[in-house]
């Protein structure tokens, strides 16, 4: 300070002049530097931009989700110099996540194969809700991962394995982030930096991987409709299939009934040519019954309004009904094929279901294995599992293809469709029998060897009950010559056909007949003749219904019995006719010998 004081005034100048220029040059480099780092920094700019410009584009050229985890792997890989990368991609099914690109490792590989024993890139990580959690509350962002690898594996490593892995490789960080959109996540990218190293464009890391999201999220979308697309094809090609085949169905019978009642009005033929029309009538007549019933089946169970009603029965006795009926029929008879029938529980066990719906079950099954087995036997019974029955049907006839088996139960699905098929019947059984498995709380299986037979399985839960009271069965009465010469009964059928058949049918027994045509009329009738014995009601009805009639007539005639006879041919029909006061129920087409053993069985009491 002295020393500037002392200096002259010229000197002064002089300094202040030096000082001054000193002052500019530093602002001119300050001004370069400042120009440099902007230049930097737009440049920076630019290249990032046409970075994620390009990125963009080449995700939209991808095909399949490969490409783009691959893809993803690459470039992470290339913005963090020497850093490990770890591509997964995440299935939401399992919650696994599976690795589909690592780098930086190629030379250290033998190393981890020995340590892990295994390849890396067979790793699959179980991914907790808790992992799940951090990665949504980070979305699109880069988070370091502590704990090292152990944790970063969310612990499904051996720690002792990844303290070494980390040795060899030298790793001192980790980062990760999720690839999500739209709340899905589709994979995790994990970045394994080593010492002194840090990672230097992370926020366009962040924005790539977004954009890696967004691909990937865009993929599923068009996957989910290109299977949507396939599906309504598939589903369009097998309503076809099936439609023609359900003509095929009706129109067969139909052809047959129609064909052999014209040949009856022919008045040249003889009794034993009759005879043989009128069966040929009858069993097609059968076969488009249980062709209508299969459609109002499937129909309701679609919709939801099969109803399952649970009832003490026992369970030995029906497998031997399903047993009889199946024997009594023609397509046994006609083919070199032994039934056996083994059961698990003594006779007197009752189980609590639907034994409608599980004789239907059988009836389908069993069904089934007799039409596609030509020669050897067919076998189905049961066994108790835990809390549940097994049953099954095996049989040694043709089997079904691994193809087929995995949409067999799928409606309007037939493991034959085409033109030249061997075996009729709509297709709708199957999956009638899945619907009613599922429906009494179980499931139903199969294993099948092509040429072998195949073994169909199902069960349902198993809760015995008591005995129940036995009850005389109505379906085996032997057929009987009936004289009713002394007794009346009323028939409410309001179709004229109907009345016309149940008259004629009437008459050989020589009972009196009162016609009712409507609900009203039969109350009124019943009202005017305490003669009336039984009364035979049709439930559907004008004015007044059948239900509605019954439980009028009920009122004033309590032990006047009446049979409900109806075309609703389900089990919850036939627990409103008993509900409403019918003491018994016939479903149309009325079989004659049945109904005249129902009407004996109730004037004997």
């Amino acid at each position: 300070m002295s020393k500037i004081l002392n200096l002259s005034y010229e000197e002064l100048i002089l300094l202040n002049e030096n000082l001054e220029k000193r002052v500019k040059e530093l602002e001119n480099k300050v001004k370069l530097i400042n120009t440099e780092d902007a230049e930097n920094s737009e440049k920076d700019y630019n290249r990032n931009l046409l970075f994620l410009s390009n990125t963009a584009l080449k995700f939209l050229s991808f095909s399949n989700d490969d490409d783009i985890f691959l893809f993803i792997g690459k470039k992470v890989a290339e913005l963090t110099k020497n850093a490990i990368v770890i591509v997964s991609s995440y299935n939401e099914v399992n919650h696994l996540l599976s690795v589909r690109f690592i780098s930086g490792i190629n030379r250290y590989l033998n190393n981890i194969l020995q340590i892990l024993d295994k390849n890396p890139e067979d790793i699959k990580i179980q991914v907790a809700p808790k992992f799940m959690n951090m990665l949504h509350f980070h979305e699109q962002s880069i988070y370091p991962v502590s704990g090292g690898l152990f944790q970063a594996s969310l612990g499904q490593i051996p720690q002792n394995d990844c303290r070494q892995i980390e040795k060899l490789l030298k790793i001192n960080g980790y980062y990760a982030m999720g690839l999500m959109k739209g709340g899905n996540l589709y994979g995790v990218v994990l970045i394994a930096t080593k010492a002194n190293q840090y990672i230097k464009d992370i926020k366009i890391i962040e924005t790539f991987l977004f954009q890696a999201s967004i691909s990937l999220h865009r993929k599923q979308l068009e996957n989910e409709l290109i299977r949507s697309k396939e599906k309504a094809e598939e589903s369009d090609r097998l309503k076809s299939a099936f439609l023609a085949n359900m003509s095929h169905e009706i129109r067969t019978p139909m052809n047959g009934i129609l064909g052999m009642t014209q040949l009856l009005a022919n008045h040249d033929i003889t009794m034993e040519q009759r005879k043989e029309y009128h069966d040929l009538i009858n069993k097609n007549s059968e076969t488009l019954l249980r062709l209508i019933d299969d459609i109002i089946d499937i129909s309701k169970i679609e919709a939801g309004q099969m109803n399952i009603l649970l009832k003490s029965f026992p369970l030995n006795t029906l497998l031997d009904q399903v047993y009889a009926l199946l024997t009594s029929g023609s397509v046994f008879k006609s083919k070199n094929i032994e039934l056996l029938m083994k059961k698990s529980l003594p006779n007197n066990t009752n189980i609590y279901a639907d034994p409608d719906r599980l004789r239907q079950i059988f009836i389908n099954l069993i069904g089934n294995a007799l039409k596609f087995t030509d020669s050897g036997k067919v076998e189905f019974g049961y066994s108790i599992k835990g809390k549940m029955i097994e049953f099954y049907v095996q049989d040694t006839g043709i089997g079904i293809s691994i193809e087929k088996q995995k949409v067999i139960f799928n409606r309007f699905t037939q493991a034959d469709n085409s033109l030249t098929r061997k075996f009729g019947g709509s297709g709708l059984g199957l999956t009638i029998s899945k619907g009613l498995v599922e429906l009494l709380g179980g499931q139903i299986w199969l294993s099948s060897d092509l040429c072998k037979g195949s073994t169909f399985y199902f069960n349902i839960p198993y809760i015995p009950t008591l005995e129940a009271q036995k009850k005389h069965s109505q379906s085996n009465l032997p057929h009987t010559e009936y004289n009713w010469s002394d007794r009346t009964f009323l028939i409410v059928e309001d179709d004229k056909v109907s009345y016309k058949f149940l008259e004629s049918v009437f008459s050989r027994t020589d009972a009196k007949i009162y016609h009712a045509e409507n609900g009203l009329k039969a109350v009124e009738l019943c009202t005017l003749h305490p003669e009336i014995d039984v009364v035979l009601m049709d439930i559907q009805l004008p004015e007044m219904n059948g239900l509605d009639a019954t439980r009028l007539i009920k009122q004033f005639r309590k032990e006047l019995p009446i049979i409900a006879q109806t075309a609703n041919s389900s089990s919850e029909d036939k627990e409103k006719c008993l509900e409403a006061g019918c003491i018994d129920y016939l479903s149309k087409p009325i079989n004659i010998k049945l109904l005249f053993g129902k009407i004996q069985h109730n004037l004997k009491k």
